[in-house]
C-alpha cells in the first residue's frame, strides 16, 4: 500500500495527517527514528519508500548569526588577540541550549605566507569551539569553514562566542570581511512543537505511549 494514497485515504487503512506530521517533526527534531514512524502506521515496503523519499525533503531552516566586518589585520601575530584589531572580529551571545550543529563560515582575504587559523571561541568558558587552518597561498575572496556536530546536544545557557585568528607567520596581513554562524537545536520547545508533540501523545503513539515518556521529552 501506496503511502500518499493511504494520507488521502484513498488506501485502507488510512494514516492520519494529523499524527504522521506530529510524526515527521519529531524526526526531525531528533526525537523519534524512521523505524518508529514505519511501526506506528504500519507501513510496507512501498509505503516506507516514500517514507524515505518524503523525509529527504525535510530540510530544517538553520538559525544564522552574522558576526563581524570588515577588518584589516596588519601583522596578525603568531598567536590570537596579538594585536588589537583581532580582539575585534566580531561576537555573539547565544544560547547554546539545545545545540547540534555549529557552522561557521568566514570570508576573507588571505595576504602573506604563514598557516591562517581561524577559530571559533567560547569566550564565557575559555575553551575552543573549533578551529580552521589554511596552509594554501594566499588568496582573496576565500571562505573557511569550521564544522562542530555534538554527540549530545549542547547545554549551559548564554555563552558569548568570538571569532579570532593567528598565523605562523606573524606579519601576515590578513583581511577579514565577515563571517556567518549557522545553528541547528534539538531540543527547543515552542507552541507549535508542543502542540504537535501532544498531538502524538493523545493518541499514545511510542515513543510517546506513556505519561513517563511524555513528561520526558517535555522536560517536566
Amino acid at each position: 500500500m501506496a503511502l500518499i494514497e493511504r494520507l488521502m485515504a484513498f488506501e485502507t487503512p488510512r494514516v492520519p495527517v494529523h499524527y504522521f506530521s506530529s510524526m515527521l517533526g519529531e524526526l526531525e527534531r531528533g526525537f523519534v527514528t524512521t523505524q518508529q514512524v514505519v511501526d506506528a502506521f504500519n507501513l510496507d515496503a512501498s509505503a516506507q519508500a516514500e517514507l524515505t523519499a518524503l523525509v529527504a525533503k525535510l530540510k530544517p531552516l538553520p538559525e544564522s548569526y552574522a558576526i563581524g566586518a570588515f577588518v584589516t589585520l596588519t601583522n596578525v601575530g603568531a598567536a590570537y588577540d596579538t594585536i588589537g584589531a583581532a580582539k575585534g572580529l566580531g561576537f555573539v551571545g547565544l544560547d547554546i541550549t539545545g545545540i547540534t550543529r555549529l557552522e561557521l563560515r568566514v570570508q576573507y582575504n588571505k595576504i602573506g605566507t604563514g598557516t591562517l587559523s581561524w577559530q571559533l571561541w567560547n569566550q564565557t568558558d575559555g575553551s575552543e569551539v573549533g578551529v580552521s587552518d589554511d596552509a594554501a597561498a594566499a588568496g582573496d575572496n576565500k571562505t573557511a569553514t569550521i564544522v562542530v556536530t555534538p554527540a549530545q546536544p549542547l547545554a549551559g545557557g548564554v555563552k558569548l562566542l568570538r571569532v579570532r585568528v593567528k598565523s605562523t607567520t606573524a606579519a601576515d596581513d590578513p583581511v577579514y570581511y565577515g563571517s556567518t554562524l549557522f545553528i541547528r537545536r534539538a531540543a527547543t520547545l515552542t507552541a507549535d512543537t508542543l502542540h504537535l508533540v501532544l498531538m502524538q501523545a493523545e493518541k499514545n503513539i511510542a515513543p510517546l505511549n506513556t505519561a513517563a515518556a511524555l513528561r520526558t521529552r517535555l522536560g517536566i
